[in-house]
């Protein structure tokens, strides 16, 4: 984006900015560097123990430590933020977002310790960041339709319970600080009332630092639409469009994509008998309302939910940029933190924003794909662990936009690179794609190869999910909601689940290790004998995987006579050939990484890692290794174990309703059992934490129980967390 020349004057608050102290890590810090870096501002980057190595402390030109890995004790300490700048000389804070994004006492601070706040006024956060003092706010403002629901300041449990009588089931329980889905909880009967509040104010604490609830009526189908809004110190309030933010998993958004569907940006807002004859508003026009009245300044994003009827009301406001404001970069053409930047240092919206061209390009559709560190198999569960391949893909291919700029028709922001590590202390999201084309249609078939070229190895992700999200006939018709999610995995839990899949990762393996023993071999070709130290074995003839099913694949193989790269291999499920001999030929794209496995013909790109440190199995033979498989094609990404057996980490044990184990690295918050305590099936034992996602352990049977952790603690994955040794049945 071009910065017009600007007309305005400073004042001591309203400054030129030098040097920009992200006050955030991952991906949003590297995009916030990246646009200092193109308005030559300075960037300095601040990190926590954990994130040493994290590829975007050398994004920025200066980082500095703000200590131990968890959050409470690094970005969210306001103090270490702001003796961090000072240290680095920098004379202005952006918060990105998440952390102390929109908390009005580090606002405050910032402004107070003599730096620039890109970002809007603690008046404003005050006003209308803090949820329930928003809809306090705009109640007096008959014209913005309110969901139904509690946003008082009574936050005693008793007077809670009460209020969500009155509200009726089901209801959202919401962190009134919070967002991206954290503190939030959906109660469907009185029944769980209690545990769901103190779940919600523990989770909304440990987030943002508050305990504070509002409590909502809960829509089951509703469409999730929001504005993007910028505004200056000048009373210039203006939208930039508006955003389908539907597709969600535990109140967190996956896909988002830029407009939304015409028939919703044109929606009308509830009404009820005391506001039917007022003008009607849309969601536009209600957003800009809304920042006008809170004389609101730098970015943010008015959020509306649209009912079944198709009417909107108005949800919350983030007095920060959002994660998905990329898609709104995209169709619009412009810069958002480089608005950020320049509205902060005084500079008028008017002079910014490029003239509208006499002739107006195509309008573009942009989609953008969250990718998380997780496993949908398994509830979401967060997964960590160390990247051991890490490849996106680019493009040359830009459009034209109506600001007189060009956008990519592939974008990525990450902070990933192979070697880093996902850790439980932190989000589970480790990348946003981003696809742009002239239609809706293309940019789903954009985003389907982008996910197919996009290779993450190392931990669990959400990639082959996401590639079945756009692929569902709701979210293709524009008729997804909410709620499509969890209709899709209540209806097909096991969609994707493809046996060719298995075969080809199994496959894939198999010759992997053979043609690694085959180099081994020649390295040492030319090596006097008695002088060799590592024994050379010939390939093993099998190898074996199994699968969640519990049915096992054997892989039965032989070099074709002749050829170095040729087997003829037979799969088996079970005691059941799955087909007859195949014939496997192999070619070395990028050894050890990438290879070119092509089965009777049928060529698929694989990639392959093994782990540096393998996850706890029971020993079934020597030489231990785990191969990470991901073929080329909309397939999940298969871990393999073993040298000659091949063992999934999901059945890597047998399971027993006694033992209680860490399915992930995580923290113990709460032990709700004492030693050698009588307890009965479905008791509440602990409850942990793993990348600000809160599990509770169950007892799956009556008995008494041992505790081998303790509160605070801070656990691999596989670590026995308690033990119940079962009541003797007469």
């Amino acid at each position: 984006m071009t910065r017009p020349s600007p007309t305005t004057t400073t004042s001591a608050r309203d400054r030129p900015i030098q040097r920009v102290l992200v006050a955030n890590r991952g991906e949003i810090a590297s995009r916030v560097f990246r646009t200092c870096r193109a308005l030559g501002k300075d960037a300095v980057a601040v990190y926590s123990d954990a994130d040493r190595t994290m590829p975007f402390v050398h994004d920025a030109l200066q980082a500095v430590a703000l200590g131990p890995a968890p959050a409470t004790e690094s970005y969210l300490n306001m103090s270490k933020v702001i003796d961090a700048a000072k240290k680095a000389g920098a004379d202005a804070i952006h918060p990105g977002y998440g952390f102390l994004s929109e908390n009005q006492e580090f606002a405050q601070a910032v402004l107070d310790a003599g730096l620039t706040w890109i970002g809007p006024d603690p008046e404003s956060i005050a006003a209308i960041g803090d949820k329930r003092r928003a809809k306090e706010l705009l109640s007096q403002h008959p014209q913005i339709a309110l969901v139904p629901g509690y946003h008082g300041a009574n936050q005693d449990v008793a007077f809670l319970v009460v209020k969500a009588r009155e509200i009726g089931f089901p209801l959202l329980l919401k962190a009134s600080a919070g967002g991206g889905g954290k503190g939030m909880r959906v109660v469907r009967d009185e029944s769980t009332l209690l545990k769901d509040i103190e779940m919600a104010k523990g989770e909304g604490l440990r987030s943002f630092g508050s305990d504070e609830l509002l409590m909502e009526r809960y829509f089951e189908h509703i469409k999730h639409i929001e504005v993007q809004i910028m505004g200056d110190r000048h009373g210039n309030v203006i939208s930039l469009g508006t955003r389908d933010c539907s597709l969600q998993r535990r109140h967190q958004k996956v896909i988002e994509e830029a407009p939304a569907p015409a028939k919703y940006r044109a929606a009308p807002p509830g009404r009820h008998a005391a506001t039917a004859h007022l003008p009607s508003l849309t969601m536009e026009e209600a957003a800009v309302q809304i920042g006008q009245a809170i004389k609101f300044v730098g970015a943010g994003t008015v959020e509306f939910l649209v009912d079944m009827a198709g009417c909107w009301y108005f949800l919350e406001v983030n007095t920060r940029l959002q994660v998905e404001h990329c898609v709104t970069e995209q169709i619009t053409g412009l810069d958002l933190v480089a608005l950020q930047i320049w509205v902060a240092e005084g500079q008028a919206l008017p002079t910014l924003l490029p003239p509208t061209p006499a002739v107006a390009p195509p309008p573009l559709h942009s989609i953008e794909c969250r990718l998380y560190a997780e496993d949908p198999d398994n509830e979401f569960a967060p997964s960590t662990g160390t990247i051991l391949q890490w490849s996106a893909p680019t493009s040359t291919t830009t459009f034209a936009t109506s600001a007189g700029t060009q956008v990519p028709a592939i974008r990525v922001e990450s902070a990933l690179a192979t070697g880093s590590s996902v850790t439980v202390f932190y989000d589970a999201m480790v990348c946003k794609l981003i696809a742009t084309a002239p239609s809706r249609v293309a940019a789903i078939a954009a985003m389907r190869r982008v996910l197919l070229d996009t290779v993450c190895l190392g931990v669990r992700t959400n990639r082959a999910f996401l590639a079945r999200l756009l692929d569902d006939p709701a979210f293709v018709s524009e008729m997804h909601s909410t709620r499509t999610i969890a209709e899709i995995l209540a209806r097909e839990p096991n969609a994707g689940k493809d046996d060719a899949a298995v075969i080809v990762s199994a496959v894939a393996a198999t010759c992997w290790h053979a043609l690694a023993m085959q180099h081994a071999r020649s390295a040492w070709r030319c090596v006097p004998s008695n002088w060799s130290n590592m024994p050379s074995h010939a390939p093993p003839k099998a190898a074996w995987i199994d699968l969640r099913s519990k049915t096992r694949i054997e892989v039965t193989y032989r070099r074709r006579d002749g050829a170095v790269d040729t087997w003829e291999m037979v799969v088996t499920f079970g005691v059941q050939p799955a087909r007859e001999p195949v014939t496997v030929d192999v070619h070395h794209v990028d050894w050890p990484h990438t290879l070119a496995v092509a089965i009777d013909g049928v060529m698929q790109m694989v990639h392959l890692a093994r782990a540096v440190e393998p996850p706890r199995l029971p020993r079934r033979g020597n030489d231990e290794m785990v191969l990470h498989v991901q073929p080329g094609a909309m397939w999940e990404t298969v871990p393999l174990q073993k040298v000659s057996r091949l063992w999934s980490k999901a059945q890597s044990a047998e399971e027993s309703d006694t033992d209680y184990k860490s399915l992930m690295p995580c923290r113990v918050l709460k032990i709700h059992v004492g030693h050698d305590q009588l307890v009965q099936k479905g008791d509440l034992l602990l409850v942990i934490e793993s990348m600000k996602m809160e599990m509770r352990i169950v007892a799956k049977q009556a008995g008494h129980v041992t505790v081998h952790v303790k509160e605070g603690a801070l656990t691999e994955a596989g670590v026995l967390l308690a033990q119940i040794k079962p009541v003797p049945t007469e």
